[in-house]
């Protein structure tokens, strides 16, 4: 793909819209529509060649699938591939990723890589200053001993 000067300066501000309106129609259950505007905002991405905000497509993604109940797929076709390069990530998009393919270990009643990838997320939340990030991740940590009885 060819890129013109406007097309390298709007290309990081095109993944940001994509990866916003994928947002509000996945917390609209408009799904199919959100997986739509995630693969738009992955092959931004790609084209960019900017591995994080790649990483980042693909968590929204596995969301998705999450969000349908697919729970095997997600792990299967997102988050399992992605743990080889999580270390690659930017430290706020890894905290994400943990989070999320946290939460599935917890569902696929995984208990300890769910409560390991739920802590190094909260540690990695802690670290890059994000309150939000670090009480969901508390907060899903306390799911993961609810459901293991605890």
């Amino acid at each position: 793909m060819f890129f013109s000067i406007d097309s390298l300066l709007t290309a990081p501000l095109l993944f940001d819209a994509y990866l916003n309106l994928g947002l509000i129609h996945r917390l609209l259950k408009e799904l199919s529509k959100a997986e739509q505007l995630y693969k738009k905002a992955r092959e931004i991405a790609v084209s960019m060649k900017d591995f994080d905000k790649e990483a980042l497509a693909k968590i929204h993604l596995a969301v998705c699938l999450l969000d349908r109940g697919e729970l095997k797929e997600a792990i299967n076709t997102y988050f399992e591939p992605l743990t080889v390069l999580k270390t690659a990530m930017r430290k706020h998009t890894r905290a994400l990723y943990l989070h999320y393919y946290g939460g599935a270990c917890r569902s696929a009643a995984d208990w300890g890589r769910a409560k390991e990838y739920l802590r190094e997320a909260r540690d990695l939340a802690k670290e890059v200053n994000d309150v939000g990030l670090l009480s969901s991740c508390c907060g899903e940590l306390g799911n993961v001993f609810r459901s293991e009885g605890r």
